[in-house]
């Protein structure tokens, strides 16, 4: 489900760019931010996990794929920003989960900065 959801987002995208982007991954959360929690399941684990498949699924594809994190550490978000701004011209994607309080609450979210 992952996989496709950023297939159909982000790869007709890239289809139009001059040469394949380095396309980083950032697993939202980690070490002693766990996110959002459902019992026993952390958003960190899940941003992880979704980041090391499409990481696998990317690179099949020819992509060169860089993690934020690869393990469950804490990274502030002023060190996620000095990652992305050190290759501007790469393709920085933030997974995370949300959680709501209604039970009818679904959906993804697509945030992007256009320059200018």
């Amino acid at each position: 489900m992952h996989k496709l959801i950023f297939l159909l987002l982000f790869l007709p995208l890239l289809a139009f760019a001059k040469e394949k982007p380095i396309i980083i991954l950032d697993p939202g959360h980690g070490g002693k931010d766990q996110g959002a929690r459902l019992r026993v399941i952390e958003e960190k684990k899940l941003t992880l996990r979704t980041a090391y498949l499409t990481k696998k699924h990317l690179e099949e594809l020819g992509y060169r794929v860089i993690l934020t994190r690869a393990r469950d550490i804490f990274l502030p978000l002023g060190t996620r920003v000095s990652l992305a701004n050190r290759r501007p011209s790469s393709l920085f994607v933030s997974i995370h989960y949300n959680s709501a309080a209604s039970p009818v609450a679904k959906g993804i979210e697509v945030y992007y900065y256009a320059k200018g």
